[in-house]
This record gives C-alpha cells, sequence and structure tokens, in this order.
C-alpha cells in the first residue's frame, strides 16, 4: 500500500514541469467533470475460498480536471475529485440460533472521499469537431467519511457502524478508458481496477468500478 501511494505522489509531482511548460505555450485546457459511477466490490479472498459478500452499487464524481498537451496527440490529464459510493452486503443472515428468530437483511455500506487520477491520452481526430481517445493511468483515492447501517426488525432497532474497523480508506486503482471529445466536451467510458488490499485482516479483498463521465474544457 506505501508502495502504491508512493508510485501516486511520484506521478502526480512528475507532472508539474510539463504543466508550467505547456501553460507557457497555451496548451493546457482546464475542465469540469461530472461521473455515473457502477460499484463492483470483489470477493472476500483468503488463501483457499472466497465468497462474495457485497451487491453492485452507485455513485457519483464530480471535480476538475487538467488536460495539458504533450503534442502529436497525446495529452497528461491529473484532476481532483469528491466522489460518494454506495453498495450492499449479499443477503446477510441476523438474529438468533432459531430459524423463526431469523432475518435476512442487506446492510447498505456508504462512503464518501476524494479521488486524484493521473491518466495519459492519445487523441485520434475524426474531423474538425469529433475525436476519439484512449486512456490510461493510476488513480489514488482516500475516502474522509464511511458508514454501515440497517434496521433490525427482529430487535426493532436501526445499527450503524463504520467500514473503515475492517477496511483501509486509502485506495489506489488503475484507470482504462475510451473518450469522445466534442466541440468543448467529452463523453468517456472508463473502467478502474483496484490494486489495494483494503481489508485490514488476512482477508483480501479489492474495489472495482465502471464509470460514464461528462467533461467541459474551457
Amino acid at each position: 500500500m506505501k508502495r502504491s501511494t508512493s508510485l501516486i505522489i511520484a506521478s502526480a509531482l512528475s507532472s508539474l514541469p510539463l504543466l508550467m511548460q505547456a501553460q507557457e505555450s497555451s496548451q493546457v485546457m482546464w475542465g469540469l467533470r461530472a461521473a455515473l459511477d457502477i460499484n463492483l466490490p470483489g470477493k472476500w479472498k483468503t488463501n483457499y475460498d472466497s465468497a462474495k459478500m457485497f451487491k453492485p452499487g452507485a455513485g457519483v464524481t464530480v471535480g476538475g480536471v487538467c488536460n495539458i498537451g504533450l503534442g502529436n496527440g497525446f495529452y497528461l490529464e491529473p484532476g481532483v475529485s469528491l466522489y460518494y459510493d454506495a453498495y450492499s452486503f449479499d443477503s446477510i443472515i441476523i438474529g438468533s440460533d432459531d430459524y423463526y428468530g431469523q432475518q435476512t437483511t442487506s446492510p447498505r455500506q456508504d462512503k464518501a472521499g476524494f479521488r486524484i487520477p493521473v491518466v495519459v491520452g492519445y487523441t485520434i481526430d475524426v474531423s474538425d469537431r469529433i475525436g476519439i481517445c484512449f486512456y490510461t493511468g493510476p488513480e489514488f483515492s482516500y475516502a474522509f467519511y464511511g458508514k454501515q447501517h440497517f434496521d433490525n426488525e427482529i430487535l426493532d432497532e436501526i445499527f450503524t457502524g463504520s467500514p473503515f474497523e475492517m477496511l483501509h480508506r486509502a485506495d489506489c486503482a488503475w484507470k482504462i478508458g475510451v473518450g469522445f471529445p466534442f466541440d468543448s466536451f467529452m463523453l468517456a467510458f472508463d473502467g478502474a481496477i483496484g490494486l489495494t488490499d483494503l481489508a485490514k485482516n488476512s482477508i483480501k479483498f479489492h474495489e472495482n468500478r465502471l464509470s460514464i463521465s461528462l467533461a467541459y474544457y474551457f
């Protein structure tokens, strides 16, 4: 985890000289981006077995980006965004050992934080107004808010907890995507493959994500 975080920080710092050089040659475009996310939490895995513990969920991401032209169709695009994700456990049984005292429930887990992607892309111009681009790169994220909660109808109580009792707050993923720039906008579809083992115990767990986003550059 520390190594992954160091790589992300190094990537972000290495982009600063390019940003300063690009600003001097007017190759920088600032932008705003909003995305709809589909969260795909992976299975809990041990050395011998695996189990599906979560259902897919949805979330939103909103933030800013800086598109730095590198020449010959290549570009570097760091960004900073806020996100809110939600997904739920997959049918957990709670209650007493008595069958009639048991209840199947799917507690929801919410997380919010910030993400810092740094991607490198290549754009192919289809016409004067439309293009297609392919991009990839690392993405660091940190969750500053998290909550688990569910209603226990058997005990007539609402239970809440924190996902960070068993999961790390920091994560590192690798983004791969395709975008379609048109005029001052870009419609993009990408996936983020979780690289960090988020579980604090012997279980291994990764989070993945699919996103559809719309950016406006000015």
